[in-house]
């Protein structure tokens, strides 16, 4: 990364840091189908019940949410983030003429209070107007039309760290509280030829300085002494959250398939431009980004690599491959299976609905990161489930952040039983046939419930858990026991 692009990532709240802590919580209230839920982020999130229960109106809310306000170290995909191409832009102009009038001044001075002050505000300002655009954009729809049925409007409430909370509402412009961070820096001035080292560290004795070259431009002056300030306030108003977040819908294998027609479509229509109207299809921000995540694909390989490939050796028995055109940049998915090569609409829907998941483990998502899969079960025969839940435990001790919403008995049985085998307890993992590194914590998972409420609309309750007892499964006992039911009358009959 160059210093320019260091400069620019850094205005736009963006370092070169990772991180993998979480710190979110997420109160919501009438939003979608959802009349009351509390949500806490945690290594392994985990939302079962019915259909239409709102699970999947939480997870992309969540994945909203984090796409918005994760940590400075974030890596945005090429065209993912709404909020990074059309932002309420930071004022960087204003905020360098006041820089400019405190160097004009020839000698070294304290940047004053209240400009830190106001570059702190207007950062969080930039950050809820980007939040709920962010939301709207991956829905699809407009704020009003988020609300629960019934109801004039909703809420959601974020609290993060540092005591910074954030309010969501759709019919008033968001709102944030923050505590006062004590932020201060000096400008001083350095002789020409002494190199471009700048700065004190933050826990000097003395006041943490921002030193100029007065042989520079008054402009790159300024310039300087904004970025500067922008990258010690990173550290004050971190967020604490994933470093980026990754949606993979539901639908993902359909959306797969199609990526390519509509690509093309889009493609096709666009030269008509400026000749007549030209028909652009309609699609939601979490799919437009789904679809960008294909075109964009970088080929290089990163660290969940290795998990990539045992799922493919485990289950899909062969290996999935991403090519683009030179020429058109198209891209093509591959499957490669005993010395033939197919493309993906000719496999099975259990390879087209593991070869993104397999795609991005290969080449896009890295430490620290959310993925968000929805119904990672869909088209699984149980043995496959319960193989990719195991894998799915390899992903979080590896430093990855997952969230699913499942219906599935078997990967929610397994998970749980990772959890109850638990980190220290070597021979129960050895007879399960697990890795001495496969485990849980019971700090790294947090299961809810979505159910819906006699008086309207679905309420989330956390699942009750433990490391003695695993996640309760009574969401499909309940199943279980009225099939069971069944089962006797159908033999009482009989006999």
């Amino acid at each position: 990364m160059t210093r320019r692009q260091r400069m620019a990532n850094a205005l736009s709240g963006k370092t070169g840091q990772k991180s993998s802590r979480l710190n979110l919580t997420v109160d919501i209230r009438d939003f979608g189908p959802i009349a009351k839920a509390s949500i806490s982020l945690k290594p392994l999130t985990i939302f079962c019940g019915p259909n239409n229960s709102g699970k999947s109106y939480a997870a992309l809310l969540l994945h909203s949410i984090v796409s918005t306000c994760a940590s400075p170290g974030k890596r945005n995909m090429p065209l993912f983030s709404y909020a990074r191409r059309h932002s309420v832009q930071y004022d960087v102009e204003g905020m360098m003429a006041k820089m400019s009038s405190l160097i004009n001044a020839g000698k070294d001075t304290e940047i004053p209070e209240d400009t830190i002050e106001e570059m702190v505000r207007e950062h969080f300002a930039t950050d809820t107007k980007n939040l709920k655009l962010e939301i709207e954009r991956n829905f699809g729809d407009a704020s009003d039309k988020l609300v629960r049925t019934g109801k004039k409007s909703f809420s959601v409430k974020i609290a993060v760290s540092n005591g910074v909370e954030i309010r969501i509402h759709s019919k008033k412009s968001a709102t944030v509280n923050y505590p006062k961070f004590q932020l201060r820096r000096r400008i001083t001035f350095k002789g020409a030829g002494r190199g471009r080292a700048i700065s004190t560290d933050d826990n000097s004795d003395k006041l943490p300085m921002i030193r100029v070259d007065p042989t520079e431009s008054p402009e790159r002056q300024a310039l300087e002494v904004v970025y500067r300030l922008r990258l010690s306030m990173s550290k004050y108003v971190d967020y604490k959250l994933p470093s980026a977040s990754y949606y993979l819908p539901a639908a993902r294998s359909g959306i797969l398939q199609g990526h390519r027609a509509i690509t093309s479509g889009i493609v096709t229509n666009a030269t008509y431009a400026g000749v007549e109207g030209m028909a652009i299809p309609t699609l939601s921000g979490a799919a437009a980004d789904f679809i960008s995540s294909i075109i964009e694909m970088p080929s290089s390989t990163g660290p969940f690599s290795n998990i990539a490939s045992s799922l493919e050796e485990t289950i899909l028995d062969g290996r999935i491959g991403h090519t683009a055109d030179a020429r058109t940049r198209f891209p093509t998915i591959t499957y490669d299976h005993d010395d033939s090569t197919m493309s993906l609409h000719r496999t099975s829907s259990t390879v087209s609905e593991l070869a993104i998941l397999v795609l991005y483990l290969k080449h896009v998502v890295r430490e620290g990161d959310l993925v968000i899969l929805e119904e990672p079960e869909a088209h699984l025969h149980p043995e496959a489930q319960m193989i990719l839940a195991h894998h799915i435990v390899k992903m979080i001790r590896k430093g990855l952040n997952v969230l699913i919403t499942t219906h599935s008995l078997f990967v929610q049985s397994l998970l749980s039983q990772f959890l109850m085998s638990g980190k220290d307890n070597a021979v129960t993992s050895e007879k399960l046939g697990f890795d001495r590194d496969d485990y849980l914590l019971e700090d790294e998972v947090a299961p809810y419930t979505f159910a819906v409420s006699d008086k309207g609309g679905s309420i989330a309750k956390p699942t009750k858990f433990s490391v003695d007892n695993g996640i309760s499964l009574d969401e499909f006992v309940k199943v279980i026991e009225k099939m069971h039911r069944r089962r006797i009358i159908i033999e009482q009959n009989a006999s």
